[in-house]
């Protein structure tokens, strides 16, 4: 599968960023604007599939979206890149590390998520009942779907982060980028846990939002036993989103990272 990407900067060390579940690259925009321009690096923003600009396909499969990293990063021919994770992403970059066909990897940097089975969340299913039961191609105006949404979705921030997914089509209708029917049906699958058959050796930065619970003590134990060369660090002032919540301190620290 073609996954669509956006670069910034011209290296000549490599960046790839891995988005989180209901995402897609451009959430990224600012950050890699940003580091792409102050270190020596070309950074690959990309768009899972079934999500954004990427094809959408009935299998998603965390086996598909490992496969999927793995060929890109092959088919891109992008040497020994930083691979920079956020939630699902990030757990698609950790079950890479233990694929034989994963290519040589020089950092990883996981934002905000363990490496346990993680239980289905109420935001998961509320975000995919209200996408999946608004009749949005009756509306004609994404201030109409806006207007819906907001009745159902309470957060501002989830509301914004759903009003994301809309794309208006060349007929003028709208329609979700997200592919909601393959996404509700593999949930339980990419939830699912990392194991390894040893510990890894890369050097690895975790990520933590201090107001975040997606790693906690027991996470903390297990990334203890699974990387030889860890590192982890809670970003002040943020939950899960630490990318626009506090994305100096956490730019901050991954250039520390990455010397």
């Amino acid at each position: 599968m073609n996954l669509f990407y956006r670069t910034y900067g011209n290296g000549p060390k490599n960046m790839i960023i891995v988005h989180g579940l209901f995402g897609q690259s451009d959430n990224w925009t600012s950050f890699a604007r940003s580091i792409s321009s102050t270190l020596p690096l070309k950074v690959f923003t990309l768009d899972l599939r079934n999500h954004g600009n990427s094809p959408h396909h009935p299998v998603f499969s965390m086996e598909a979206l490992v496969d999927d990293l793995i060929n890109f990063i092959k088919d891109n021919e992008i040497e020994n890149p930083i691979v920079l994770g956020h939630s699902l992403g990030a757990k698609i970059a950790m079950h890479m590390l233990d694929e034989d066909e994963c290519p040589k990897i020089d950092k990883l940097i996981v934002v905000d998520m363990g490496m346990r089975t993680y239980p289905m969340r109420y935001t998961h299913v509320e975000l995919l009942t209200a996408m999946k039961e608004t009749p949005i191609s009756d509306f004609t105006s994404r201030k109409q779907i806006e207007d819906y949404l907001a009745q159902i979705i309470k957060s501002e921030r989830y509301l914004n982060f759903v009003l994301k997914n809309i794309q208006r089509n060349s007929d003028d209708t709208f329609s979700w980028k997200i592919n909601l029917e393959s996404v509700d049906r593999h949930l339980e699958d990419i939830l699912g846990g990392v194991e390894y058959r040893s510990a890894k050796n890369l050097p690895v930065l975790f990520l933590k939002g201090e107001r975040s619970d997606y790693i906690n003590e027991e996470d903390l134990e297990i990334i203890d036993k699974s990387f030889n060369n860890q590192k982890v660090v809670t970003i002040s002032g943020t939950g899960h989103w630490l990318h626009s919540e506090n994305p100096v301190d956490m730019e901050k620290e991954i250039k520390a990272f990455i010397g």
